[in-house]
């Protein structure tokens, strides 16, 4: 099996992050829970914060796992059991190879894959999770599924109904 590469230490704003080798896109027959146990095995959970003015504000009710491994977003994309497990594709306008989000209505968590940085945000409850993807929607707009242009040169977009990655009936 082809693999990932060596790994290299992140020296980023991830420099604890955990790392681990994802197979190259030549043999993509893992499993998602597999992908995920071996990303995140090691990796310490740890409250997440978003910058208000000049501070930092812990988001309550979610925590992050961090990993960095030489890979693709195609590991997600083409895990066999990907859409049985519940993980859905949150489209973005920055969705590239080197790019993806995920999220799981069923497990509370969405997952990041970004130019080798992996972050897996767990939800401590369903209201904590709608809170979670209000957070993405903002941040990542609308995102689109497909851009169709016509002989006449008028484009079409085609949007994600993100309706569907929300929790109905909180308490």
């Amino acid at each position: 099996m082809e693999s990932g590469g060596p790994l290299f230490p992140h020296h980023g704003n991830y420099g604890d992050a955990h790392s681990f080798e994802v197979p190259r896109t030549t043999e993509l027959n893992m499993e998602i829970n597999e992908l995920l146990e071996a990303l995140f095995a090691d990796a310490e959970k740890k409250p997440i914060g978003r910058m208000v003015g000049e501070e930092i504000v812990q988001k309550e009710g979610r925590v992050i796992q961090r990993a960095f491994s030489e890979s693709e977003r195609y590991a997600v994309d083409f895990a066999d059991n990907r859409t049985k497990e519940g993980w859905m594709q949150f489209d973005t306008e920055q969705d590239a190879w080197y790019y993806g989000v995920w999220v799981n209505p069923a497990k509370l968590q969405t997952l990041t894959y970004a130019e080798g940085d992996w972050s897996l945000v767990t939800c401590e409850s369903k209201e904590w999770y709608n809170a979670e993807l209000e957070d993405m929607c903002r941040f990542h707009d609308e995102g689109f599924e497909a851009k169709v242009i016509d002989e006449t040169g008028q484009m079409t977009v085609f949007r994600q109904d993100r309706a569907k990655f929300f929790i109905a009936g909180q308490a």
